[in-house]
């Protein structure tokens, strides 16, 4: 999957992208274990002198449970767990006229909710879209859509 996110930061936020890998093992019709790592980076690539902007990028290492219900071409669900997050903020220090770089790996919970097409052409083929919650470090927390494509095998 690959889209756009919003991470904030306190009361300031910034547009990000991101792309996510993963792999899902089906427990039975309705249940799956759900396991992912995702790169995000915010389109600001700087943090400009007196400027209230920040960078960040994380790597969020995942692992969850998937419900879905499937009816015909169409599968809803949901999806939740935990991440390993390794984040990079930086920020403007006013006072001392230096860029803050503060680095954190936590542990923090996620969630999810999307739809899913199948192809009618190519079995296994199905697209993606989500809605997705991610709290991260020091009260910060990013919400994302993304779309992709998933292949079964």
């Amino acid at each position: 999957n690959a889209g756009v996110t919003v991470i904030s930061n306190d009361d300031r936020n910034e547009n990000a992208y991101f792309y996510e890998i993963g792999y899902q093992h089906q427990l039975d019709s309705l249940f799956s274990i759900d396991a992912s790592y995702k790169k995000v980076e915010t389109f600001t690539s700087s943090v400009r002198d007196n400027s209230d902007d920040f960078v960040q990028s994380y790597d969020a290492y995942s692992l969850g449970i998937k419900v879905g219900q499937h009816q015909g071409y169409l599968s809803l669900y949901g999806k939740a767990g935990v991440s390993l997050i390794r984040s990079e903020t930086q920020t403007w220090d006013g006072t001392s006229s230096t860029v803050l770089v503060d680095e954190d790996d936590t542990i923090k919970p996620y969630a999810s909710i999307g739809a899913s097409i199948a192809s009618p052409y190519e079995q296994g083929l199905t697209f993606d879209v989500a809605v997705n919650y991610q709290m991260l470090a020091n009260d910060q927390h990013s919400t994302s859509v993304s779309g992709g494509v998933n292949l079964a095998f």
